[in-house]
């Protein structure tokens, strides 16, 4: 769920250049440079994003656009997995922000590095920042309430959680967003989702074969996409830690083994 998550994380970008509305004029080829980083990210070419802003901020006329050329080689650092980079182009991007939305969408991007990276206190503060800036109803502020549902869930704090995963189906509804959110809302505990299966049998095998190793098994029927698959899921918990720690256990049998709320 998180990678699917990630992915969605490009809807930072559309409108990028030019975000900051009237500003001293730059150089022509300050104006390319930021231009050509741009689509460069667009395109997947995180490296030439990164070195295109590297050599706009050398540029005497690039202050008055700086927070956005920090901004897009923040984003490309982190999809480069360079999370020390990321963090100081974005912190850098927030800092320099002329107007509140890109302020945001560099929040959300720094609260997402926090929640892959385990840091659920500042990610929860992030996001929530992230809201104040953000127009409620257009990205990223659909991503900044799903993750703040999923860290308040795992407080145990279900109901303060359906608060904003309700938000998102309402604000954004018929999205992708609004439809994990719809899987998430009205959860009260804890499971390990060994598989999901369209087939009946291939589920009762796997339940079979967990029972066989002594695990607490059970099969969930479910429809998504508009399609029924039956869930094997491991054990029933009242607390996020308490189903990881249960789920060391299950992925000595099922690799891919991952924690979710149930209702």
């Amino acid at each position: 769920m998180q990678g699917r998550v990630w992915r969605l994380m490009g809807v930072l970008l559309p409108g990028f250049v030019g975000l900051t509305g009237c500003q001293p004029q730059l150089s022509p080829q300050a104006e390319a440079l930021l231009a050509e980083g741009a689509a460069a990210y667009r395109g997947g070419q995180y490296d030439t994003t990164v070195r295109r802003m590297d050599v706009f901020l050398q540029d005497p006329s690039s202050t008055s656009r700086a927070d956005e050329a920090y901004y897009l080689r923040g984003l490309a650092k982190s999809r480069l997995k360079d999370v020390p980079g990321a963090r100081f182009d974005l912190e850098e991007a927030v800092r320099r922000a002329r107007q509140a939305e890109l302020k945001g969408k560099a929040l959300v991007e720094l609260g997402e590095i926090a929640f892959q990276g385990g840091e659920a206190a500042e990610a929860e503060r992030l996001f929530t920042a992230a809201l104040k800036d953000v127009p409620e109803n257009q990205p990223p502020a659909d991503i900044a309430h799903y993750r703040l549902g999923c860290l308040l869930q795992r407080r145990g704090r279900w109901a303060d959680a359906d608060v904003h995963f309700s938000r998102l189906m309402f604000l954004f509804e018929g999205t992708p967003m609004a439809q994990r959110a719809a899987s998430m809302v009205r959860c009260t505990a804890w499971t390990v989702q060994v598989g999901a299966f369209a087939s009946a049998r291939n589920a009762e095998a796997m339940t079979q074969q967990l029972r066989e190793k002594g695990l607490p098994v059970n099969v969930e029927k479910v429809t998504r996409d508009g399609k029924l698959l039956h869930q094997v899921q491991v054990g029933r918990y009242s607390a996020y830690e308490q189903a990881t720690a249960a789920l060391v256990e299950v992925r000595k049998y099922a690799r891919d083994a991952l924690v979710i709320p149930t209702r």
